[in-house]
């Protein structure tokens, strides 16, 4: 009789620790899912972006603004950039500068491509709120932290 409730016992001790396995193994999965997502749209933007301002300083002599050194020593901060917020931030500033330039082909071409731009910084922003969502779970917390899986910033808007 004792054998079968030792067996019992530790049957359910078994049963217990294959289901946290199989929580913890789910869990990680979704959050390398997402970070691996918000990685590969972070860098589309990163790439985009830096297009962008190769294109206004290839094009800076063209731009018509009263304030062109403004201009130029945003294009010069970003190549020194190495952090996602400060990159975001000098684009929003970017954005917010060319907005003031009078039309002209640099501008509109710039604005056209800032559409798709827009369009991956929503589709940036949507994954990374499913994956803070995530790590904020409580349970999940404990396995992020041991997995060194960090909450992400939102790109910012403009607006």
């Amino acid at each position: 009789m004792n054998s079968h409730l030792l067996f019992l016992v530790l049957g359910i001790i078994f049963l217990i620790l294959l289901g946290i396995s199989i929580y913890v193994i789910l869990v990680f999965n979704k959050l390398k899912t997402y970070k691996n997502e918000v990685d590969r749209l972070w860098n589309l933007l990163r790439i985009k972006i830096e297009n962008q301002f190769k294109y206004i300083n290839s094009n800076f002599e063209s731009i018509m603004l009263d304030n062109k050194e403004y201009l130029k020593e945003i294009i010069d901060k970003y190549m020194l950039l190495a952090y996602i917020e400060d990159i975001m931030t000098t684009y929003v500033e970017l954005e917010k500068i060319i907005d003031n330039v009078e039309e002209n082909p640099v501008k509109t071409n710039f604005l056209k491509e800032n559409e798709e731009i827009d369009k991956l910084k929503v589709d940036y922003n949507n994954v990374l709120l499913k994956y803070n969502n995530t790590i904020n779970i409580m349970t999940n917390k404990f396995i992020a932290d041991a997995f060194k899986f960090k909450q992400g910033i939102y790109f910012i808007s403009k607006k």
